[in-house]
């Protein structure tokens, strides 16, 4: 009787053969056959076809974990951070840190970082001038809820005792001297996308850069998959069946096998904000917005 098995039998770095067989005798022995459609046998680490990109609190993470679902998608499983902080090491030691793929797969890695750091877009340009490039976004002004929470928890999840205490969110935002959106802070610069994404416009071409709207990835994560895969010209393959939405923790998790969810640190329960300074959040950055939406020819349900 046949019966299907998988063994792993040796490890690379960061990947592990997988050879399947169907064992009719025990020393038989019939090794997969590549799907043409990856381009056959010539396996390697390539520089990246495709990077995604965004500010804090907007979903990177969770775009990065989902669209590696699809098998055309070779990504890098955490932030590299090559472009904003270890250029000097040069595109061969970056090489070395994508995963291995066959020649029609498409090569991915993610540092939300990118998107406002100087020099980055010109960098990755000179690496690869017809690159596709995925920014992700959500209400600037929820964004900036997010990002307060994220701060403010991360002493506790490090361990680390502050020798001062974190100001409340309409402290933080609000300038006491003026009573207007205090700008220069980085909560509220973080929000500014059209500045951000302007010097990717002056150097590539619009239809190589996609934005994603992260609110609708964590409420209909399909349907915004599906957007990004016909953007990156390869077939719908990601399902409603291989996520599912944990109730526990308010968002959408992997199904597996393993089912897997984001770190705990993901989805965290927003404190109530006064609506008056929500107002003025959603007043500042209306203009910034519109501005936004006419550079990508796209608008999303914002304030």
């Amino acid at each position: 009787m046949k019966t299907q098995l998988a063994v792993i039998v040796g490890f690379l770095p960061g990947i592990s053969i997988m050879i399947f067989f169907a064992q009719q005798h025990a020393s038989t022995l019939k090794l997969a056959q590549v799907p043409p459609k990856y381009g056959h046998t010539k396996r390697a680490q390539r520089l990246p076809h495709a990077i995604v990109f965004g500010e804090k609190k907007c979903g990177t993470r969770a775009l990065q974990t989902f669209l590696a679902l699809h098998p055309s998608i070779k990504a890098v499983r955490r932030e590299v951070h090559f472009f904003d902080e270890k250029y000097h090491k040069g595109l061969e030691w970056y090489r070395h840190l994508m995963p291995f793929s066959f020649p029609k797969q498409i090569t991915m890695e993610t540092t939300p970082r990118y998107a406002r750091t100087p020099g980055v877009a010109d960098s990755i340009y000179k690496m690869n001038s017809s690159i596709r490039l995925i920014y992700i976004v959500k209400d600037p002004a929820l964004r900036a809820v997010s990002d307060y929470v994220h701060i403010k928890a991360r002493p506790v999840r490090l361990g680390i005792k502050l020798k001062y205490s974190i100001p409340p969110f309409e402290k933080v935002v609000i300038s006491k001297h003026t009573g207007a959106i205090n700008e220069t802070v980085g909560l509220i610069q973080r929000g500014l996308y059209a500045k951000h994404l302007q010097q990717w416009f002056e150097l590539f071409n619009a239809t190589q850069i996609h934005v994603v709207d992260g609110a609708k990835l964590t409420t209909d994560p399909v349907s915004e998959l599906s957007r990004v895969e016909d953007f990156l010209n390869i077939k719908r393959m990601i399902t409603n069946k291989m996520l599912y939405y944990n109730k526990t923790k308010g968002f959408y998790c992997v199904s597996g096998p393993p089912p897997y969810c984001l770190q705990e640190g993901k989805g965290r329960p927003h404190p109530h904000i006064d609506d008056k300074v929500m107002e003025k959040l959603h007043d500042f950055y209306r203009p910034h917005n519109q501005a936004f939406f006419k550079m990508i020819g796209r608008r999303f349900d914002w304030p």
